[in-house]
């Protein structure tokens, strides 16, 4: 899992803090502005002491210089260390949380490049599934059924809940810049709907159509959405292969 570019950002915040603060304790301790002799060791001590709230009271400043130093490093380096803490543990909670309600989460798009996209949860998609996970390839499962999506979750799949028909829910998943997708839904009209709203996201993505019914890929073919190559009907495939075996018998 890749880290946030904004996390990086803070934890170059949070060194940078660490770094005046050792370099200023240190400054101002050579002059004996501080009550014990300020080595780099008690410099680093005492930033760390400082930003982290503890305060043991060992080293304080004596100096009214050294006092002004040490507030506004409170004032700015507590705040950028809060601020840190908090986003972090925010992100990761809100993964949580998402994960649960099989929504996507910020740190799952992070990993949706190059990716295929299967909408839908029926045996074809889920045999696709199956096959990837093997592979190790990089896919997502797309389910409007929360319980399947938390089965397949909790089998180790990347699933989540989403109305395949709604352009708002799909276009979380970074369909512009997935591989392939492949539609394996149930329902006729929604087969449909889906591939539209999909075809709108994906404009460059190869796109696969399970149809299962022949009025379905009548219908899919009178839009002119999607070639006949890219339209399966599991039914007719299986047939085929059965016969192309009985011919080499």
């Amino acid at each position: 899992m890749r880290v946030p570019r904004v996390v990086f950002i803070y934890a170059a915040l949070i060194l940078s803090v660490i770094i005046i603060g050792t370099l200023g304790t240190y400054y101002f301790g050579q002059s004996g502005q501080f009550n014990v002799k300020i080595t780099p060791v008690n410099a680093f001590y005492f930033t760390v002491a400082t930003i982290s709230t503890v305060g043991y009271g060992d080293i304080v400043p004596v100096t009214d210089t050294a006092k002004i130093f040490v507030s506004l490093f409170i004032l700015y380096g507590l705040g950028v260390f809060l601020s840190a803490i908090t986003l972090i543990f925010n992100e990761f909670i809100n993964t949580k949380v998402n994960s649960m309600a099989g929504k996507i989460s910020y740190f799952d798009k992070i990993g949706l490049n190059n990716h295929v996209v299967l909408v839908g949860a029926d045996s074809v998609n889920i045999s696709m599934a199956q096959i990837m996970k093997r592979q190790g390839r990089n896919f997502i499962i797309i389910t409007a059924d929360k319980v399947i999506a938390d089965r397949l979750h909790t089998n180790g799949y990347k699933a989540f809940v989403a109305d395949a028909t709604s352009e708002e829910d799909m276009a979380q998943f970074k369909l512009d810049k997935c591989k392939a997708i492949i539609i394996d839904l149930q329902d006729d009209s929604r087969t449909v709907y889906a591939l539209i709203v999909v075809k709108s996201l994906a404009k460059t993505s190869e796109i696969f159509v399970v149809a299962d019914k022949t009025d379905v890929e009548k219908h899919l073919k009178n839009l002119k959405l999607i070639s006949d190559k890219r339209i399966i009907n599991p039914a007719i495939a299986t047939a085929n292969s059965i016969n192309n075996l009985l011919i080499h018998m």
